[in-house]
């Protein structure tokens, strides 16, 4: 339970990954498949809830949390990464970034979070950031590394 909030994971058809899911009030939903997008060149800031286009490929998704690793946005210099959720479309790698149709980043190559099959899980619910909407629950099923899990209560 995290916020309130009942999750259970299993495996999935084919078993190839773990697969998470919510209780809701109409039954389990299966979580957001999240996706890690590499950037550099960040010029512009991105923040949570904004969407990023691929400026050539037209591919979307929806951002649900930035981690800059280097550099500063404002001086084009930013360095991290995107998580992202919804993806329609492609993104290609090396393509810029943009929201509201203007350039902010530079993609890297896109890629699924996979937590792999079997395992049990543990975690915590954790807040690292210091603002009380940041909680995140951190994982790990000894047949993994370590993740983290970014929840989608809206």
């Amino acid at each position: 339970m995290h916020r309130g909030v009942v999750y259970a994971w299993r495996n999935n058809v084919g078993s190839t990954r773990l697969a998470c899911y919510r209780a809701t009030a109409t039954g389990w939903v299966a979580m957001p498949t999240l996706r890690r997008l590499p950037f550099t060149l960040g010029s512009t800031e991105i923040v949570v809830g904004d969407i990023v286009t691929g400026a050539s490929a037209g591919g979307s998704a929806r951002v649900v949390d930035v981690v800059v690793d280097t550099g500063t946005f404002g001086t084009a210099d930013a360095v991290g990464y995107l998580v992202v959720a919804d993806l329609s479309g492609t993104i290609s790698n090396a393509e810029w970034l943009q929201v509201g149709g203007s350039d902010v980043a530079r993609a890297g190559s896109i890629s699924a979070y996979n937590i792999g099959p079997g395992g049990r899980v543990r975690w915590l619910s954790h807040n690292f950031y210091g603002a009380s909407n940041l909680y995140r629950l951190y994982g790990a099923t000894g047949a993994s590394p370590a993740f983290e899990l970014i929840p989608d209560e809206g």
